[in-house]
């Protein structure tokens, strides 16, 4: 009989063994990106960017389904209905895969269901007002919101549960503001009403037609969420330096998901390849046009980190606010 040591020794090197042959022989087959969202959207287009390099750098066929539903849970359920070999892929974003559990009720996943591969992009948000209201600054915003007599601040977003809406209600608390949340069914919409002065703020992604509207003067940005400011918008100040709400970060990212089953070895095998697309010039022009920003590359330790403190803020948020599930 052999010794117990030299048995688990012989475990531990059949293991090893088995994770470089799944390395080695990933891809088999086709790999299908999940995007849980409608065709057309930014994150879709993501998904489209970077799905013929990936098939060029896999020698395998790459597709990418849309299924949308339900603030993008349908779709990363679908997703964690597959086997977790590293063939079923999820082009993921905070709203669908942390924030839809935490407001739609038939969500049957959390935020640690999913493993972040890598980030792809960032858009960085930014703290938007209607053309006429008096504020000049973000302290400003505050002293309105908080003044004698005042009916407080209304402030939109593109649904319940949604980032903008989590990114509000945090600045609220951090401030002491008095604010009232208004829900839109969209982004569209909600932004139609902050130029037509029904809604006082919004906290925005800085990308698709929203740089036109700050050119245009039909909205107006009083700070960025990003960490230093922004070779865009020079002038304009990150919120955290504003001194109104401590450290104040957050940006809006689609990132590619494996399940957390997938072993390390196909999970570093995607890694890699996302990575080499992210420096590929058809990915890079893809982002400038869409007025985001290229995100650092990350290796799977660093993306665990990341997604780690994500679950952690949303969640943090959203049981401080009470929310509920719909």
């Amino acid at each position: 009989m052999k010794p117990v040591w030299i048995a688990l020794v012989a475990l531990a090197a059949g293991c090893a063994s088995i994770a470089t042959v799944a390395a080695q022989s990933f891809p088999a087959h086709k790999v299908t990106i999940t995007a849980p969202f409608p065709p057309g959207g930014p994150s879709d287009a993501t998904a489209r960017v970077i799905q013929p390099e990936l098939e060029r750098i896999f020698k395998q066929t790459v597709i990418v389904e849309n299924v949308p539903g339900a603030s993008g849970s349908v779709g990363v359920q679908k997703f964690l209905d597959q086997p977790a070999d590293g063939h079923a892929l999820l082009l993921g974003t905070a709203d669908n895969t942390v924030l839809a559990p935490l407001s739609v009720a038939s969500a049957r996943y959390d935020g640690s269901s999913v493993r972040l591969v890598t980030l792809l992009n960032r858009s960085y948000f930014i703290l938007a007002t209607r053309p006429g209201l008096k504020a000049g600054s973000v302290a400003d915003l505050v002293a309105l919101a908080k003044a004698p007599g005042s009916k407080g601040l209304t402030f939109a977003s593109w649904g319940i549960g949604s980032m903008p809406h989590l990114i509000g209600e945090d600045f609220r608390l951090r401030t002491g503001a008095s604010m009232l949340h208004v829900p839109y069914r969209g982004m569209a919409p909600m932004v139609v009403d902050l130029m037509g002065e029904t809604v006082d703020i919004a906290f925005l992604p800085l990308a698709g037609n929203v740089p036109e509207l700050l050119a245009s003067n039909q909205i107006k940005a009083l700070a960025v969420t990003s960490a230093q400011r922004l070779d865009t918008l020079k002038a304009v100040p990150t919120l955290t330096e504003t001194g109104t709400a401590g450290n104040f970060e957050y940006s809006i990212w689609p990132g590619v998901f494996v399940s957390p089953k997938t072993p390390d070895a196909v999970a570093g095998t995607i890694n890699a390849a996302v990575a080499e697309v992210m420096k590929g010039a058809a990915f890079r022009k893809f982002v400038v046009e869409s007025g985001s920003v290229i995100a650092e590359p990350m290796s799977l330790a660093e993306a665990a980190t990341f997604y780690k403190a994500e679950i952690d803020k949303f969640q943090g948020i959203a049981k401080q606010i009470q929310l509920q599930k719909q």
